[in-house]
């Protein structure tokens, strides 16, 4: 989900004859003292003539046509450095000069004993008296600049028709390779922390987009991609990998330390330590930080992602952060993060397209507050913007948005995420869903259609209509939605549907919440390795109200249905076949979430990935009736799931509980799901056929763990190909009443109850080709390999 933006974008380009060219580095110097920029400095690689000066704001541009190994940055006053470049890679850099100082010490690491590590030990030791995000009661005002551009895309491109408008807004047309911005967002902000949570006093947000997307949309995925950083934590988790920090309690199984540097600043004794992977494949960084030598507490800290690092699509990551002392802690005073995500092709590595995400965040004015609001001065707006504004970025963003890409890209980005093709005023999907073949209906084409955004801001119309040449029915039904209230958070709809559906995938939606199309879809089909039709035909009628705002979710839906016997499955009472199974209930689903990203489009919300754990607590009541019994029935259903890292890698589990009250025909009772098609999931069972088992109270649970690599990067020449450890683990158990369910409908002979714990265990290498799995699962009854 998080690359799937810049990939439709990539699509968009690419499709125009768009691909890199040169080298090019781009960077900012700035003073390591107060992290103001540096102007004049002398930028040129190594050995070569290729060379520039730093303009006003510290920011430089250098090109070269061949890979260059180092870059050097030389200006009087200051200590002369030399940066190692990646090579062959673009890269983004900052760069910070120290000014001449007495060296107190002599450093001097004897075999076996290095101070530096004495020291980390004592960072770490003090982490919990340090670390900023625990320091209450603190004002200050903060200045952003967060930015996301298109890279890799070569000047001649802008004779292209469609890009020729980008001439007039273009941010460097002097260079062979120019950035398209496509996100620019500037605030200033009043903040008091106090206790647990911050207040904001005051706010000032400019922000411009590529209009394929809300400002806030984009947003979303810039915190989605690079979200806050704290170095005091044991693991960062960033681009959904775990990073292992340099100041984690296992830091030393990961990272070399060297003391490089003893200075005294204002009286106090600081050190600089230097840290550096002991394995590059890791996913771990390399940098500088510089240690208050009495409170053990970061001063600064420079760090960046190893080149080598086992991580997709990432050429550069880079993190800076100061620390200003108020009373006796530490807190920001400058912190500052750039990606660049590219993509390339498998063969050759030569990139297509890339990307540029950089933030750049300044805290001014910290003082310690009391419990009581503080009454803070306006701030100043044009504080720390740069000199002559945005004014070149808002043109050329403006001029992008004129030009015919902009909706090109938006029809892919549109399609790509919700799945509906635009033509005039409607929508045309989703687009997977116009054909299926199953043993049941056969094969069935069908046709939806909804009023679009266009017609109507908030309201949409719509409806289906298919035809099952192997049943000879016909399946369709239609909608009827209505949003409003702050940010769309309320939804009032009508549905109606006659169509087949698969026994166990009913609550399908609460494992994997961003589907857009029906589970049974034509590449599912194709993929496909059932022998037996696990599925009926259901007339459902639905009224819902839904209520969903930062985190929290709630839907009701008042729900009739009628599901219909069929040849493959049929209804038997007591040895007398039944039509069909009619019912009437209530359900309500509360959902929670913690820090979680989302995207909010027309009449959906896409959930970006977040660490924190999603709940879902469902209760349905209702009354069915099927020949003579007409009976009341209910059931409860818990659902956790969770991304959570963990040592070296990533903790993917779902849990899930389920209890069905009354008796109940089959088709109420809770049912396995298992994997028979093309989209492979954790929360199903990979080697049980569809509808197995069943049970009338149920627990179960879903693992699976990904590491980073850890045991393949400690291979020689094995560890070039980036593959990755994965762990999986699938249990599941309950209770079946068969003989009270039975007499209602008679549950068929494949569907078995549990006689004890069903237990799955599996090992596989993901990473193979950048983006494939291969996996082997185990059970008691059997083995299956899938890929």
């Amino acid at each position: 989900m998080k690359k799937v933006l810049f990939l439709l974008l990539f699509i968009c380009f690419y499709a125009l004859g768009v691909k890199a060219q040169d080298i090019v580095v781009i960077g900012q110097v700035m003073s390591a003292d107060d992290g103001t920029p540096l102007e004049s400095v002398n930028v040129w690689f190594k050995g070569t003539d290729i060379g520039t000066t730093t303009n006003k704001d510290g920011f430089f541009m250098l090109r070269s046509p061949i890979p260059q190994n180092s870059l050097e940055v030389s200006i009087v006053g200051y200590k002369k450095r030399s940066i190692k470049l990646d090579k062959g890679k673009d890269q983004v850099l900052q760069v910070y000069m120290r000014e001449d100082v007495n060296l107190l010490d002599e450093i001097l690491v004897m075999p076996g004993d290095n101070p530096a590590n004495a020291i980390v030990k004592e960072v770490i030791a003090h982490k919990h008296l340090n670390n900023p995000d625990l320091i209450s009661d603190i004002a200050y005002e903060q200045t952003t600049l967060t930015s996301i551009d298109l890279t890799d895309i070569p000047q001649k491109a802008q004779q292209r028709r469609l890009l020729k408008a980008l001439n007039r807004g273009n941010l460097s047309a002097s260079d062979s390779s120019f950035l398209i911005p496509v996100y620019l967002c500037f605030e200033t902000d009043s903040v008091v922390v106090a206790g647990d949570s911050s207040k904001l006093i005051d706010a000032y947000t400019n922000e411009k987009a590529f209009e394929i997307m809300a400002p806030k949309q984009w947003r979303s995925y810039f915190n989605s991609y690079l979200p806050e950083v704290n170095f005091y934590r044991n693991y960062i988790s960033i681009f959904d990998k775990t990073f292992v920090s340099p100041l984690s309690v296992q830091s030393k199984s990961f990272y070399n330390y060297l003391l490089t540097d003893s200075i005294e600043v204002d009286g106090q004794k600081v050190y600089e330590i230097t840290f550096y992977p002991k394995n590059d494949k890791n996913l771990v960084f390399k940098g500088n930080m510089w240690i208050d030598g009495q409170s053990y507490a970061l001063l600064s800290i420079d760090a960046m992602m190893s080149s080598m690092a086992n991580i997709n699509f990432v050429d550069n990551l880079q993190f800076v952060q100061r620390f200003e002392r108020i009373g006796d802690k530490y807190y920001y005073s400058h912190k500052s993060k750039s990606a660049v995500v590219k993509f390339s092709t498998a063969v050759g590595n030569r990139v297509v397209f890339g990307s540029l995400l950089s933030q750049k965040s300044d805290f001014d004015n910290l003082r310690l507050v009391s419990d009581s609001v503080e009454t803070l001065p306006m701030p100043d707006y044009n504080k720390n913007v740069p000199e002559g504004g945005l004014e070149r970025t808002w043109s050329a963003m403006d001029s992008l948005n004129q030009t015919r890409i902009r909706k090109l890209a938006y029809l892919a980005v549109d399609v790509g995420l919700n799945g509906y093709l635009h033509v005039w005023k409607f929508d045309i999907g989703p687009l997977l869903n116009f054909f299926n073949y199953n043993l049941l209906e056969g094969a069935r084409p069908l046709f939806s259609m909804r009023t679009g955004q266009s017609m109507w801001e908030n309201v949409t119309l719509g409806g289906y209509v298919g035809y099952g040449f192997g049943d000879r029915k016909w399946k369709y039904g239609g909608e009827a939605q209505v949003r409003f209230g702050k940010e769309h958070a309320n939804t009032f709809s009508l549905f109606y549907d006659r169509r087949i559906f698969r026994y166990g995938f009913d609550q399908v939606n609460l494992y994997q919440e961003n589907k857009v199309e029906q589970y049974d879809h034509l590449f599912n089909w194709f993929f496909s390795m059932d022998a037996f039709p696990f599925n009926a035909l259901r007339d459902r009628a639905t009224i819902s109200y839904k209520y969903e705002y930062k985190g929290l979710k709630i839907t009701t839906e008042a729900r009739g249905s009628k599901t219909y016997s069929n040849p493959y499955i049929p209804f038997i009472q007591q040895g007398v076949a039944e039509d069909a199974v009619s019912s009437l209930s209530l359900y309500a689903d509360l959902r929670l979430s913690w820090k979680e990203q989302t995207l909010n489009s027309y009449f959906r919300r896409h959930y970006l990935r977040t660490n924190y754990p999603i709940v879902h607590v469902v209760a349905e009541a209702g009354v069915y009736k099927v020949g003579n019994y007409q009976n009341p029935y209910g059931k409860l259903n818990l659902v956790v799931k969770q991304r959570a890292p963990i040592y070296i890698g990533k903790l993917h589990y779902m849990v899930e509980g389920c209890w069905v009250m009354g008796s109940v025909p089959f088709p109420e009772l809770f049912i396995t799901r298992g994997t028979r098609g093309f989209y492979y999931t954790y929360t199903n069972f990979a080697l049980l056929q569809q509808s197995e088992f069943a049970a009338d109270l149920y627990v179960g649970g879903h693992f699976r763990y990904e590491s980073n690599g850890y045991l393949f990067n400690m291979i020689p020449y094995l560890k070039r190909l980036n593959m990755r450890e994965n762990l999986i683990f699938n249990i599941g158990y309950g209770g079946l009443d068969r003989q009270k369910h039975d007499k209602i409908l008679t549950i068929p002979v494949f569907m078995k109850s549990f006689k004890e714990p069903y237990m799955e265990f599996g090992f596989g290498v993901s990473n193979i080709l950048n983006f494939v799995r291969s996996e082997e699962h185990t059970s008691e009854l059997q083995s299956h390999s899938e890929i």
